[in-house]
């Protein structure tokens, strides 16, 4: 039986690494310098394309993206998950993979959620579990990565790597489910015009007291075009602070994010757009707390 479950993990695994164009490893190699003297330093290259991804010291360890993916294979089937999409990021210098999570219905809008599993090779940060959710009618991603969870250490044998996985799922899991919550509070509060005022006034370093007028022409463009996804959202949500929180995410998956899909999830996932979604979900959450009786304070 263990052999089966084993071979079945590996044919998963296989199936997954080539479905996400994730099956390659990484070699790391000594460097020398041009006149061939050895260095302290060492190289990290995709084993397809021979591309460099970082330098490290010798003590540096690699995750595989193979052991990597058997890991939360054997954790996300624990919690009754399946690992169904992932990818590259800075040209294979971070990898993620993700399990969906039941639809919610927010507002008037599905929403499609998954839980990621984000790791570096380029050493830019630890392996870390987040939720990614995108509203349905209008393609609006929200990825949020829960800095805080517990690292799966390199130096733990695969049994306890696993049992540590399906702790970080399973908080993972209750912190998203406590952000669904938080935005059906969203829903339910009306949108006022001085919350709009103080968020764009943070997302774009724009004054109150400022006229359009005195802004730079690049504040001045972002925030006309911010303008145009509010009302777009207003249109679709209705004027609730849910609908403002969605022309957020509108202003950074349409109108800001760079073009290529890849460019476009670093951007939305670690980039600027991460960090405007994550100031202004932080900010109405906020508003939230002061305007509901209960709620759940889940920050980005």
């Amino acid at each position: 039986m263990k052999n089966s479950i084993s071979t079945s993990i590996a044919e998963k695994t296989f199936a997954i690494l080539e479905k996400t164009k994730t099956n390659w490893s990484v070699n790391k190699l000594p460097l020398v310098t041009e006149c061939g003297k050895t260095t302290e330093s060492f190289g990290l290259f995709r084993s397809d394309n021979d591309k460099w991804i970082a330098t490290f010291k010798d003590s540096y360890s690699v995750m595989q993206n193979a052991t990597l993916l058997e890991l939360l294979i054997e954790a996300t089937e624990q919690v009754g998950l399946e690992i169904t999409k992932g990818g590259t990021l800075k040209d294979g210098g971070r990898i993620y993979y993700q399990a969906a999570l039941p639809d919610e219905y927010i507002g008037k809008s599905a929403v499609k959620r998954y839980v990621s599993a984000l790791n570096s090779h380029d050493g830019s940060s630890a392996i870390a579990f987040g939720s990614t959710n995108t509203v349905v009618i209008c393609n609006n991603t929200f990825n949020y990565v829960h800095r805080e969870m517990d690292k799966v250490k390199h130096t733990i044998n695969a049994h306890d790597r696993v049992k540590v996985l399906v702790d970080n799922l399973r908080q993972t899991i209750a912190k998203d489910l406590l952000m669904m919550e938080n935005f059906k509070r969203m829903a339910d509060l009306p949108m006022r015009d001085e919350v709009v005022e103080k968020l764009v006034s943070k997302l774009f370093n724009a004054k109150g007291t400022e006229k359009l007028s005195d802004l730079s022409t690049r504040s001045k463009n972002q925030i006309v075009q911010f303008s145009n996804d509010l009302q777009t959202e207003i249109n679709l949500e209705g004027k609730t602070i849910w609908g403002l929180f969605n022309a957020v995410t509108r202003y950074t998956n349409h109108s800001a994010a760079p073009k290529g899909d890849e460019r476009k999830m670093e951007y939305l996932t670690y980039g600027t757009g991460a960090k405007l979604s994550s100031l202004a979900y932080n900010e109405l959450i906020e508003y939230v707390a002061k305007n509901t009786t209960q709620y759940h304070l889940v920050t980005a």
